[in-house]
């Protein structure tokens, strides 16, 4: 009996003393820092193994059965890069209400400063962690799922940073590049009350994170649920820094964690933002810089139903909070997982701005030109109006639009279709356009209106996209005059456009013809224009010529790549304006060709007709020409450059301007009869000259021997103009014998000119038995305004010689 109690004894003690020791012995050992070292040994051993890639922990700290921290934690990707690292995991647990509920309660989880980089070589290779993201997928298939019941009270992720980058992507700054992500102040605080078998559940109470180009989130809020009885996402609000969106509560009528799934792609859920709810554009100008101008406030909200393969917009408004402009929606589309054979309905689309809203807008366009130009076509008081209906599949759909704009409106009726995926679309419509104000596009016709109905047709293909347009019973108003008849078809495609032209109206008949050939480099141009009756003044074109009546025509080739080296032929023929009522002198051409080379062998300027013929022999470029006659001017009488004359070209400039001239001007009395000229062209003008940008040099010689002014002959006319800037110098030579009541007057005149002076010296004498001559002496100085910019001369007289004998 004494020995059983002894024995007794001794097992009780041994059980009191490992009840007590045993945890005070695993507190000891668990605080040591070897134990803390090897169970770092062991954690970077079994985490390198299942992520299949190198992992570091720079230190394990533990507060036995209550704490637990791991700092300084790195992992390399697939090619042996860093990819992710963090400065600090902790974790506060209660451990001993696991051991007594068997239930896990985190009190507090933090994740501090983590930072990962991921990126790909190009689009469509693997991320640098694929090998990871394949590691932690299990090859054995799924068993019984255990039990478990999970409740954190506090996570927090603070200070996180993330990147991605498609390397071989170009960079696009201060816009948001979907293929070049960084985003820094990642910062996460959220309550998990449940997470189990049967329920999770996420309470989060912010969610920031700011990214490179701009764009930041200031907070994310919501509670989620998911339990097998239904769930929901309630109190979802985003807010940004000037902009709140409040999401109405969402739920699902599921019946188990497992059915959610089919649920979503059986029933459509309920959607919804709500009413106060806000967007200031200028928080989106990450993704469109334009929108950080458009310093706005619009007012948002949506209702709709949305699943797995349907959604159906049921209300969406966006209103400028001012009433400037705004938006809004009524849609649906359905059967997602049918590609282009889903259906898309737009049942209205109603967009509206006043003129306030048209120019904040109109401000959004990046070329200033552009945007001024677009700024005075709008009008106060006008507002813009447009709806559009759609109805039908993606790849086949028949569409309504309907634009209003002040008095002007456009309609349209067509649709389109495609057989391939889109890859091929076929488009036909037909409208009425009613432009009844175009001061908008142009002041100078703000008395012009414009109407007609069209029909167009064609195919969007890539680079073998191809239409056409026909307009139908078009009308113009222009300067008072109503035109009718008006007709007009055109096509094009990726090599060449056409159209054609008809006016059938009683003031003017007309038809034309274009076919623009831009396949190649060089351009190519055929036109053709047949005025059978035009009557200028009764179409308000001219004033002065009632009842006179044109005709002719004229033909067209060109080729050029620019402006500066159009090659081809110009001819009109049979050029008639007549007066049909009275015998007045009447203006009539039977020919006119222009032939123009700028380069090859032979460049040069060709023209014949009744009147001039001759030619431009070398090279020409037309829009460095004018500039560089301004800049020999400039460096022979500097006062004339106002600062806008260019005096420095490139050497390949001056080369391109070297030719000569020689036109014969020959009789044409009707011609300047016609013109109202004080004289008439009675023999041929001889009218000579050059132009070299290699020797900075120009001069023009006339030479008209007879010209006739009233009934008196003027004889003997001449001029000799010069300039060279190299020398400084410009000269000119004039002389002419008219006849006055005296006898024949001989007038030379000699002008010479340099740094900003003109010499002038003009003689005369009177041809008589006892001559009557004289000259005059006078200087003409050139200077601007210091203040204004403004030209000035100062003219100064010096004594002359006249002698008046009888």
């Amino acid at each position: 009996m004494k020995k059983a109690w002894k024995i007794f004894r001794g097992i009780v003690v041994v059980l009191a003393v490992l009840l007590v020791a045993t945890p005070i012995s695993l507190y000891v050992i668990l605080s040591s820092g070897w134990a803390q070292n090897d169970i770092r040994r062991v954690a970077v051993q079994e985490l390198s193994a299942i992520l299949g890639t190198d992992v570091s922990i720079g230190e394990v700290e533990i507060h036995p059965f209550y704490h637990l921290s791991i700092y300084d934690i790195s992992a390399r990707d697939d090619n042996d890069k860093p990819a992710l690292k963090i400065k600090e995991i902790s974790v506060a647990f209660e451990l001993f209400y696991l051991l007594r509920t068997g239930k896990i309660v985190v009190d507090f989880a933090l994740v501090n400063e983590p930072d990962l980089k991921l990126y790909r070589q190009h689009r469509d290779s693997p991320l640098n962690i694929a090998g990871i993201i394949n590691a932690l997928k299990s090859d054995r298939p799924r068993e019984k799922q255990s039990k478990y019941d999970l409740r954190a009270n506090t996570v927090i992720i603070r200070n996180g940073i993330l990147n991605y980058d498609v390397l071989d992507a170009q960079k696009r700054d201060s816009v948001f590049d979907i293929n070049h992500i960084a985003v820094d102040r990642v910062c996460l605080n959220a309550y998990i009350p449940t997470i189990s078998n049967d329920e999770h559940s996420v309470e989060i109470e912010r969610f920031s994170f700011h990214e490179k180009n701009g764009f930041t989130l200031e907070k994310l809020e919501c509670t989620a649920s998911l339990t097998s009885h239904g769930s929901s996402i309630e109190g979802l609000s985003l807010s940004l820094p000037h902009s709140t969106l409040n999401f109405n509560t969402v739920k699902i009528d599921n019946q188990s964690i497992s059915d959610i799934e089919r649920i979503f792609k059986s029933q459509s859920i309920e959607i919804g933002i709500s009413e106060g709810s806000n967007i200031y554009l200028p928080d989106l100008a990450a993704f469109a810089p334009a929108l950080a101008n458009l310093t706005d406030d619009i007012d948002i909200s949506l209702s709709g139903r949305l699943s797995a393969t349907d959604a159906h917009i049921e209300s969406l408004k966006a209103i400028e909070s001012d009433g400037k402009y705004g938006l809004s929606l009524k849609a649906s589309a359905e059967n997602f997982n049918k590609g282009t054979e889903a259906t898309l309905s737009v049942d209205e689309l109603k967009v509206s701005a006043n003129s306030s809203g048209l120019r904040d807008i109109a401000g959004l366009i990046k070329d200033r030109r552009t945007g001024s130009k677009i700024d005075k076509m709008l009008k106060e008081g006008n507002s813009l109006t447009a709806t559009l209906k759609s109805k039908g599949r993606i790849s086949d759909s028949k569409i309504a639009a309907n634009i209003r704009y002040g008095d002007n409106s456009l309609k349209i009726n067509g649709g389109y279709s495609s057989h391939d995926s889109l890859r091929t679309i076929r488009f036909k419509a037909d409208g009425m356009c009613e432009f009844d104000d175009l001061a908008m596009v142009d002041p100078s016709l703000s008395q012009t209106s414009f109407r007609t109905r069209f029909k167009t047709a064609g195919r969007v293909a890539g680079k073998s996209s191809q239409g056409e347009i026909s307009l139908d019973s078009a009308r113009i108003a222009y300067k008072g005059y109503c035109y009718s008849g008006i007709s007009l078809t055109a096509s094009a495609d990726r090599h060449k456009a056409e159209g054609k032209l008809s006016v059938d109206d009683p003031m003017l008949k007309l038809q034309a013809e274009c076919l623009a050939d831009y396949s190649e480099a060089a351009k190519s141009v055929e036109a053709t224009i047949e005025v059978d009756k035009a009557y200028p003044d009764s179409l308000h074109l001219i004033k002065g010529y009632p009842g006179y009546m044109l005709s002719g025509q004229a033909d067209g080739i060109f080729e050029f790549t620019d402006i500066n080296d159009i090659s081809g032929s110009l001819s009109l023929r049979d050029l008639s304006f007549k007066d049909s009522i009275s015998a007045t002198a009447d203006l009539e051409i039977k020919k006119l060709d222009i032939d123009a080379v700028p380069g090859g062998d032979a460049p040069g300027i060709m023209i014949e007709s009744d009147f001039l013929n001759g030619y431009v022999n070398g090279r020409y470029h037309a829009t460095s020409l004018y500039p560089m006659l301004k800049d020999l001017a400039a460096k022979v009488f500097p006062a004339i450059d106002n600062g806008e004359v260019k005096t420095t070209f490139k050497s390949e400039d001056y080369e391109n301007n070297n030719f000569t001239f020689d036109f014969k001007l020959s009789e044409c009395e009707n011609l300047c009869k016609f013109a109202h000229l004080p004289v008439s062209i009675i023999h041929p003008i001889g009218i000579k000259g050059h132009f070299s940008g290699v020797s900075q040099t120009a001069s023009l010689t006339v030479d008209a021997p007879y010209m006739l002014h009233g009934d008196k002959i003027i004889e003997s006319t001449a001029v000799r103009a010069s300039i060279d800037a190299d020398e400084d110098y410009a000269s000119v030579y004039a002389t002419s014998k008219m006849p006055t009541k005296k006898g024949p007057m001989v007038v030379v005149a000699n002008l010479s000119g340099a740094s900003d002076r003109i010499d002038n010296r003009i003689d005369w004498v009177i041809e008589r038995k006892i001559p009557i001559n004289g000259s005059f002496n006078f200087s003409t100085e050139l200077f601007r305004d210091e203040d204004d910019g403004s030209l000035f001369t100062n003219i100064i007289f010096q004594s002359g010689n006249n002698q008046f004998r009888r």
